[in-house]
């Protein structure tokens, strides 16, 4: 089975988090859903953090060479 997107997590993670606030879930379903909730948030902290080592890496100073820098938002 081939890993999901980031997006399809989100997606799942958006949908997990709208059935767990509407509530009227059973208990045990209610808590199965906060924990694949749970490993979805580690799943996407994984695929940032991975996505943040490539734009380092991608980093160059003006003169051609590496230079690892701090990902700022402000700079998208």
């Amino acid at each position: 089975m081939a890993a999901k997107t980031f997006e399809q997590n989100m997606e799942r993670l958006d949908e997990i988090v709208r059935k767990l606030e509407d509530g009227g879930l059973p208990l045990d379903q209610g808590i199965k859903l906060f924990e694949e909730g749970a490993k979805l948030t580690l799943q996407l902290n994984k695929q940032l953090d991975a996505a943040e080592q490539k734009v380092r890496l991608m980093t160059e100073a003006a003169d051609g060479s590496s230079e690892e820098q701090d990902f700022e938002e402000d700079r998208v």
